[in-house]
């Protein structure tokens, strides 16, 4: 087994250029993120995140920084007993803004409700889990505690989605999303009905013997073909149009560890330099 990975590093070429330092990304001997960083063409940073966390492993900061914009903002996770009870969020432009969490036992269900900076409500959710933890519903309600959404979930006896409700402000049925799956329990069709029962979209995965999508069919006609090379650790991706034509294909080539070194995307139909990415990583001793 390999070592943990510290840190991914990432080039980007366009067209016949020099490839740019573009990206790096650190993660901790818990294999967290802890932070990234992006540059732009000249290798200068236009993006930082960084993110803090406690002995027991919790989120308890996160940090954006957008430098292009001269924007960013902060966020504190505060728990009580191994559970969070609060989100704050502090702006660099003077705002912020509060989540509470509360969770009721008796009734297994959680209460998140948004505060403005003035501490007035702005959005209250609603979500209720079963006995297994499982979401198996969700309600959205506005400042004036007027319901806006609401989904419900149902799942097998393994714990995978069945369906999806979708529901409006009246509580109508607007459209669900239907799940099967073959016995290793990957997806194999997905339906959506309308709130009349009518089928508005499908798609279809085809899985080749070691349980690896090769195809991906859609109600439109679009089709997405997988091709994969042992020999070269590559996958190679191709998006076809309803009439056959190629529109996009991506070529992604892994090491040994199976991690992506390479991706190589192409566009038939837009005229552009294609651009090339690639990747390094370096691993804790």
């Amino acid at each position: 087994m390999p070592n943990k990975i510290h840190f991914i590093k990432k080039f980007t070429q366009i067209a016949n250029n020099e490839p740019f330092f573009s990206e790096i990304k650190e993660y901790d001997e818990n294999e967290k993120l802890i932070s990234l960083l992006e540059y732009d063409i000249d290798e200068i940073i236009i993006y930082e995140y960084i993110a803090e966390y406690s002995e027991a492993g919790r989120l308890i900061i996160e940090k954006n920084n957008y430098m292009d914009e001269n924007s960013g903002e902060k966020k504190h996770y505060i728990y009580l007993e191994g559970e969070l009870i609060q989100l704050k969020i502090v702006s660099e432009a003077g705002w912020c803004s509060t989540k509470d969490y509360n969770f009721d036992k008796n009734t297994n269900k959680l209460t998140i409700t948004s505060f403005d900076e003035s501490n007035k409500i702005e959005e209250t959710v609603i979500i209720e889990y079963n006995d297994k933890k499982e979401v198996i519903s969700k309600q959205v309600f506005d400042e004036d505690d007027k319901l806006m959404s609401m989904t419900k979930t149902s799942y097998n006896d393994n714990g995978k989605v069945l369906m999806n409700e979708e529901y409006d402000d009246k509580k109508k049925l607007e459209k669900s999303y239907n799940y099967s799956y073959n016995e290793l329990g990957n997806v194999i069709q997905t339906i959506v009905y309308n709130g009349k029962g009518k089928i508005i979209d499908w798609s279809k995965n085809i899985y080749d013997e070691e349980n690896k999508i090769i195809e991906q069919q859609s109600m439109s006609g679009t089709i997405i073909k997988n091709e994969y090379s042992k020999e070269e650790k590559a996958l190679i991706e191709t998006l076809y149009a309803s009439n056959g034509a190629k529109i996009r294909q991506t070529k992604t080539l892994f090491d040994e560890n199976n991690n992506i070194i390479e991706e190589h995307p192409h566009s038939f139909i837009d005229y552009q330099d294609d651009t090339i990415f690639k990747y390094e990583y370096v691993y804790y001793e």
